[in-house]
């Protein structure tokens, strides 16, 4: 079973492969989160006709936008087959990503600015998430409602209240039907 499943992903890696080689451009879409000290990424790739998930790296060093030039270089190099360990003699596809669609955290501005550097990167434009940028723009816009602020700081006691005494977490489960549940990881549901 295991050489199977080592075959299928083996092949499945050069279909990725051949489709990224005989792309004229590629774009990239990456997510970056740190949780306890840890630095993670995920990239995906769409090529015309194709879009796939590509990487994912541990940036083990300091969270740096050259670090994760570095990491995200490295990812799409080997996407395309190549070695991550290039001499003079292996020449790179110029302007080979035509973009790249991240998050809105401060790294990655300057991670593109990095990544416009290296030849596979060569005019490359930086695009903001939209689902990253319209979920700051709406907070920022709660943040100004003052009845919203209230009716926030409100939910978050109830739940609070719920999620810190037991026994009124066991009369809620006990009492609630399938149609009328408090959501309890969350600060407010719309159906709640």
């Amino acid at each position: 079973l295991m050489l199977a499943l080592e075959r299928l992903t083996e092949l499945v890696r050069n279909g990725i492969v051949q489709k990224m080689q005989k792309s004229t451009y590629a774009s990239l879409q990456m997510d970056a989160w740190s949780s306890g000290g840890r630095h993670l990424t995920a990239l995906c790739t769409s090529v015309p006709g194709a879009h796939f998930f590509a990487s994912a790296y541990e940036n083990w060093r300091e969270d740096t936008a050259a670090n994760s030039a570095v990491a995200v270089n490295a990812c799409t190099l080997q996407l395309l087959g190549l070695s991550t360990t290039r001499t003079a003699a292996q020449p790179l596809p110029a302007s080979k990503v035509a973009g790249v669609t991240s998050d809105t955290t401060n790294i990655m501005p300057a991670t593109v600015r990095e990544l416009g550097r290296l030849p596979l990167f060569k005019g490359c434009i930086w695009v903001p998430c939209a689902c990253h940028v319209l979920n700051l723009f709406l907070l920022d816009q709660v943040k100004q409602v003052e009845q919203i602020k209230t009716m926030l700081v409100l939910a978050k006691g109830v739940v609070d209240v719920f999620r810190v005494q037991a026994f009124r977490r066991i009369f809620l489960r006990f009492t609630q039907s399938a149609l009328s549940q408090l959501q309890l990881p969350v600060l407010v549901r719309f159906s709640t």
